[in-house]
């Protein structure tokens, strides 16, 4: 059985008269006659009683009837619903993105997105670089947004975007009025840092290592799983932090925290990139959202 028999065969049943059949579904009345004839042959019963020029259902034909009604009514709906879709005018789309990203890069982006295609459900996890690369490698998000380029042949990255990272202290913190940070002071200062394996605290490890300082070395008071608990404690005076200077922008711009100036300061940016699997199929809401952002960056380029 396929469809455009079931259909034909409805047609038929719902007009008692095969000629009457074909105009409707705008066919040959030979093809709807062999439409009918197939699923009789395949089924092995007959549908239709005929008498001269008069036909009725059989019992088998009026059950056929009875079920194919609400086959046809799944498919229209099913249909409608795919170019909703298509149309997005419905659907969903899963984000995953680093911690950094979607405390301050990723809601702009979501919130134009949700502007221009209200009845697309928008739904967002955060975590650190592997667990988004692992979201979206499964399925469990249908993009992601990290920091960090991985090595990984099943992943598609792209650039979108650009990050400048900042130190930061409190006002109870000795650097506070310091106009220049010395190399030496930032060795033997304490630290509140994001804690091990996160991308930023990759970050600060690689800028260290070009002047060949021992991370082991240095005073990290505090290691933090986010950014916001990293934030506090520096505007707290509980040491030096590295952040995302657009993290802290409204911070500095209100004196809770003072922005270091350092022999790193040259070397304090970096890149954002999507990632999607190479082998998925990009469903028009992925589509969509990935023009809104390259729109948005080529504005802003």
């Amino acid at each position: 059985m396929n469809i455009e028999q079931l259909r034909a065969f409805v047609t038929v049943a719902e007009h008692l008269n095969f000629t009457r059949a074909a105009e409707k579904l705008s066919l040959s009345q030979p093809a709807v006659s062999s439409a009918v004839a197939a699923l009789e042959t395949y089924y092995k019963v007959p549908l239709f009683n005929r008498m001269g020029r008069r036909i009725e259902l059989t019992n088998s034909g009026r059950l056929l009837l009875s079920e194919a009604h609400k086959v046809l009514q799944g498919i229209t709906i099913f249909e409608s619903k795919l170019r909703e879709t298509k149309s997005l005018q419905s659907g969903e789309l899963y984000v995953g993105s680093s911690q950094t990203i979607a405390s301050w890069w990723l809601p702009l982006h979501l919130q134009k997105f949700r502007q221009k295609y209200p009845k697309v459900q928008l739904k967002v996890v955060s975590g650190n670089t592997e667990e988004v690369e692992e979201w979206v490698l499964t399925g469990h998000v249908d993009i992601g947004f990290v920091e960090r380029e991985i090595q990984n042949k099943s992943l598609h990255f792209n650039t979108i975007g650009s990050d400048k990272m900042t130190f930061v202290v409190g006002k109870e913190h000795p650097f506070w009025q310091q106009k220049n940070v010395g190399l030496d002071e930032l060795k033997s200062a304490r630290w509140v840092l994001r804690e091990a394996g996160s991308d930023i605290r990759r970050f600060f490890e690689n800028l260290f290592y070009t002047h060949k300082i021992d991370i082991n070395k240095l005073d990290i008071t505090l290691e933090l799983p986010n950014c916001m608990m990293t934030k506090r404690a520096a505007e707290c005076g509980a040491g030096v932090a590295l952040l995302s200077a657009a993290l802290v922008e409204k911070e500095i711009k209100l004196g809770a925290l003072c922005s270091l100036k350092t022999v790193f300061n040259p070397m304090m940016e970096r890149n954002f990139y999507s990632i999607t699997r190479n082998s998925q199929v990009a469903s028009p809401t992925i589509k969509a959202f990935n023009a809104l952002i390259h729109l948005s960056t080529s504005l802003h380029a």
